[in-house]
């Protein structure tokens, strides 16, 4: 019954582009560590917006902009945020996509296998 929340605040209005989460210095990065006892298997978990919210997102910002954008499903969403505009509109767009579009979450065993 115990619930843990972390809200991670990252201030990107002097960029020109989307900010993506990543590892490199120019990412995004809100990373938790948990110790606990007993051991278990649980090695990881992950959340991330849901990729239907952020495909829609994409279909949307293509309908409102001159500019084609790559919506293709084999492009990754990092190369597809950063075909996107990065004006007001846009920003505003995916900040309210961000605040109502549910978190897909999985967490890993330590055999790298998924939890069901």
């Amino acid at each position: 019954g115990d619930v843990l929340t972390t809200t991670c605040m990252y201030n990107t209005e002097d960029r020109n582009q989307a900010t993506v989460g990543g590892f490199s210095i120019t990412d995004e990065m809100c990373v938790n560590y948990v110790h606990y006892y007993p051991q278990t298997q649980l090695e990881l978990c992950k959340s991330a917006v849901d990729l239907g919210y952020l495909q829609r997102y994409f279909n949307l910002v293509n309908r409102f902009n001159d500019e084609e954008i790559c919506v293709c499903p084999q492009a990754s969403i990092r190369q597809q945020l950063s075909s996107v505009p990065w004006n007001a509109f846009n920003r505003d767009v995916l900040k309210s996509l961000y605040d109502f579009a549910p978190i897909s979450m999985h967490c890993n065993k330590s055999s790298a296998v998924r939890f069901p």
